[in-house]
């Protein structure tokens, strides 16, 4: 049930990475059009650090992380339900504040004729490199992972709508982007929770198998011994 809830979830998250791809270039091309040479040499820039930044942002994930795997292999299943806590939710504001970062320096100074360019061109900035990060780690990308990045990137094109046809505040856009990755969180621990519950049963199941399989091999050398 989780990989096809997992896989539903990374298809849509596909075909809005096709959005993510498009909508920069589309978006840098109507600036160039628009002459504003000067913001795209800084969207270029930001291109090219973005990852790079990111990694330095998630490295103080690594208090949590660490401490999860040792838990993990010791099989203390509630200390690693709370790291796992703390790392999603850490993963969480910060995409938040990178997002919401991205947002207000790219669209600070937009007018009428180049908001929707500056604002295509943001979501690719903000969300592309997060895209970009979890596809080195394709292989071992996590159920959370993948529901985080779909997050992120529904609720900034949300918060573009808003923004582009409503007028909406940069408190309001902060405000419904939050909400939207307070939920992301919410089912991240949820998910994380029967992943981990799902992954004790299987222990469980491993060590009765085995406890089982060594039952069987002292009473088959006992009737061995008795037949001698």
């Amino acid at each position: 049930m989780l990989k096809l809830i997992v896989g539903i979830v990374g298809t849509i998250a596909g075909i809005i990475g096709l959005f993510n791809l498009l909508g920069g270039i589309v978006g840098l091309i109507w600036l160039l059009v628009l002459g504003k040479w000067s913001f795209v040499g800084i969207c270029l820039v930001l291109f090219l650090a973005s990852a790079t930044m990111i990694g330095f942002a998630m490295m103080p994930s690594t208090i949590f992380l660490l401490p999860a795997a040792r838990f993990a292999e010791k099989g203390n299943m509630p200390a690693l339900l709370v790291m796992a806590f703390f790392s999603n939710i850490y993963v969480a504001v910060l995409m938040t504040i990178w997002c919401m970062a991205f947002f207000y320096f790219l669209t600070k100074d937009a007018t009428a004729s180049d908001l929707f360019p500056r604002l295509l061109v943001s979501y690719s900035l903000a969300t592309g490199s997060w895209s970009y990060v979890a596809s080195k780690n394709r292989g071992n990308q996590s159920y959370n992972e993948t529901l985080s990045l779909l997050s992120m990137q529904t609720a900034y094109i949300v918060v573009m709508i808003m923004t582009y046809f409503f007028a909406a505040h940069f408190a309001t856009v902060v405000t419904v982007f939050s909400v939207m990755m307070g939920v992301c969180f919410v089912l991240m621990v949820t998910l994380s929770y029967f992943l981990i519950r799902e992954q004790a049963k299987e222990k469980l199941r491993q060590e009765l198998v085995a406890s089982i399989a060594e039952g069987v091999r002292t009473i088959s050398e006992y009737e061995e011994e008795e037949d001698e």
